[in-house]
């Protein structure tokens, strides 16, 4: 440590869980190695004990540079997503982006965001949390038979994660000297994603993977057999998802139905004869499989839309407990350094719209 500065440790830890949430969680300051929720103020304390920001929390980092501090106290999980951008803050390059200004696309730690929002230069709204959770869907099973083994593979790998999880945490807790029981509750109440937390959330999204997948698998059986398929409507939360399944279930009824004279008709149209009994044969598997998918894409994409809504709040809450740290932070810091987190955004925000910065995009 070099002046003044504040001593910043990363704790670069994953939790693997279905979504990113719990990723951004895992990345705060060092702890003192328990890594339960009841140790957290006081490892705050320990986090920040000056208030000064060094300089080098203001130099700029560039795509593959590496510094002896990355090397350190910056070993990226094996787990972690990797796409080729930069997962540091653009102002603090030291510290982890938990935000992503949404007009600049500039990351940003928990501490310039919310100095930037003390001083009225950031819009709250603009501010996405980083990673983002991808909404895009996935090609799913490639028939409802494989798709239902594996959804029941993922549901019975998520519970015995879960309760590999209990020595594990109990030793934490029994080494920093907590209460096991007290530690165990807090971690429930706070959706840790650890023990019987991802023993409860493996469960209640056990019906909704089972019901997806059916559908899936249903909708990609012609496939197999060269028919077309429609691609999949995206869920964002409880309205997109009742129209995904409204959607689903009428054209599943349709393509199904009208397959039955439509495709012996192109058959003939470019095989002749054979074409004919070809197309005849993926109209009479299309009537089937379609609706099928519509029908129980009609449970399936509700339970889709009411998960997604519920990790929309989660998120939204989420948010603003970080940006609440974020401002705690602020305050033990000087005014200059508050000063300097402003300059240099206003910086990099102008060399960003300038087209000079395209490594932060």
């Amino acid at each position: 440590m070099k002046g003044n500065g504040i001593h910043m440790q990363d704790n670069d830890s994953t939790v693997s869980t279905p979504d990113n949430l719990t990723e951004r969680q895992s990345n705060t300051p060092q702890t003192s190695g328990t890594s339960t929720p009841n140790t957290l103020e006081q490892d705050h304390k320990h986090a920040f004990d000056h208030t000064v920001l060094e300089e080098d929390y203001f130099n700029e980092r560039f795509p593959g540079e590496q510094t002896d501090t990355d090397t350190d106290t910056h070993d990226t999980p094996h787990d972690a997503p990797h796409d080729g951008r930069s997962t540091f803050c653009a102002i603090l390059p030291q510290r982890q982006a938990v935000y992503m200004e949404k007009e600049t696309k500039l990351k940003l730690s928990a501490l310039a965001a919310a100095t930037l929002v003390d001083a009225a230069v950031l819009n709250p709204k603009n501010l996405s949390l980083y990673p983002p959770r991808s909404h895009t869907p996935s090609p799913g099973p490639t028939d409802p038979i494989s798709g239902i083994l594996s959804a029941a593979h993922g549901t019975i790998g998520g519970v015995v994660m879960g309760v590999a999880d209990y020595p594990i945490e109990i030793t934490k807790m029994a080494k920093a000297d907590r209460d096991v029981a007290a530690g165990l509750a807090t971690d429930f109440a706070l959706d840790s994603g650890k023990g019987i937390s991802r023993i409860v959330g493996t469960g209640l999204k056990a019906p909704m993977d089972m019901t997806l997948n059916i559908s899936r698998g249903f909708a990609n059986v012609p496939r197999l057999y060269g028919d077309n398929v429609r691609d999949e409507e995206k869920v964002t939360g409880i309205v997109s998802g009742l129209g995904a399944a409204g959607k689903g279930f009428g054209l599943g009824l349709y393509d199904g139905i009208t397959g039955l004279v439509t495709q012996p008709m192109n058959g003939a149209k470019t095989g002749g004869v054979g074409g004919f009994f070809a197309g005849l044969g993926k109209g009479l598997g299309g009537v089937v499989c379609k609706p099928a998918a519509g029908a129980v894409g009609l449970t399936a994409y509700t339970f889709k839309g009411v998960y997604e809504e519920v990790q929309n709040k989660r998120e939204d809450h989420f948010k603003s407990t970080e940006l609440a740290r974020g401002k705690s932070e602020s305050k033990a810091c000087s005014e200059a350094d508050r000063l300097n987190i402003i300059d240099r955004w206003y910086a990099l925000s102008h060399s960003t719209q300038m087209g000079e910065k395209a490594k932060y995009l």
